[in-house]
């Protein structure tokens, strides 16, 4: 697939650059569309974006590329990719290394992550959802600038609580097949405050999280964890 939009978008660049290299006619749109709608299909289904330019860079050595007008039509078209390239990871979807295991076992040190920046600009994160998010004030005072990655479990307005081993929202205990043990502490009861967010790690008694440092506001997260797309045998749907 990647390849075959490659090779489609070369053409359309030399079709372009037939009439006018710079103006904006029914190629020049169609080339300019095609890598936001290509990598808009991969976010759906969880492919890396990266893959679009190994394939454009392999359709060029297929197509030999040695005249001049060629040369022109493949400067132009990176130009696009690199346009693309930005507004795909500042509106669409970036790419985030796992640096802890606090996450363990879902997600393991040096997994690498495809980050949906979609999906909370039309609707609210949802118990169980992974997400990354800037470090809130608490974290700041302590020097930590880096991205977190946690599990949301609790929601605005509800009432959390942790004790004998089990989390419990509004009274009720949160059935959770997901976490490598039971935690060992005692949190709350406390109320989540309006557009903010309770996370906490899979691995409870091993995890930097908001047990410790508070809550997460909305406008802190950053999106939800989609894929998993390496290490290569790790490759997976996050859920």
């Amino acid at each position: 697939i990647t390849y075959l939009t490659s090779k489609i978008m070369v053409r359309q660049q030399l079709q372009f650059s037939k009439d006018k290299m710079f103006r904006f006619g029914r190629s020049g749109f169609s080339t300019f569309l095609m890598p936001i709608l290509y990598v808009l299909i991969m976010n759906i289904i969880g492919i890396p974006p990266i893959y679009l330019v190994v394939g454009f860079l392999l359709a060029i050595i297929v197509f030999r590329v040695k005249s001049f007008r060629r040369k022109r039509v493949i400067f132009t078209s990176l130009a696009y990719f690199f346009l693309s390239g930005i507004f795909i990871k500042t509106f669409i979807q970036q790419a985030k290394l796992v640096v802890q295991d606090g996450m363990l076992p879902t997600l393991q040190e040096k997994d690498r992550l495809i980050i949906d920046k979609i999906k909370y600009r039309f609707q609210s994160p949802q118990r169980g959802d992974i997400i990354i998010f800037n470090p809130n004030e608490i974290l700041q005072a302590q020097d930590i600038q880096d991205d977190g990655v946690s599990r949301v479990i609790g929601l605005p307005n509800e009432t959390l609580e942790v004790k004998q081993g089990k989390v419990y929202i509004n009274g009720e205990p949160l059935k959770e097949t997901y976490i490598m043990a039971s935690p060992n502490y005692v949190w709350g009861p406390k109320v989540v405050p309006k557009d903010s967010y309770f996370v906490l790690g899979d691995n409870r008694n091993f995890s930097y999280d908001s047990h410790t440092w508070g809550f997460v506001s909305r406008n802190k997260i950053v999106g939800k964890v989609k894929s998993r797309f390496w290490p290569y045998h790790r490759i997976s749907l996050i859920q």
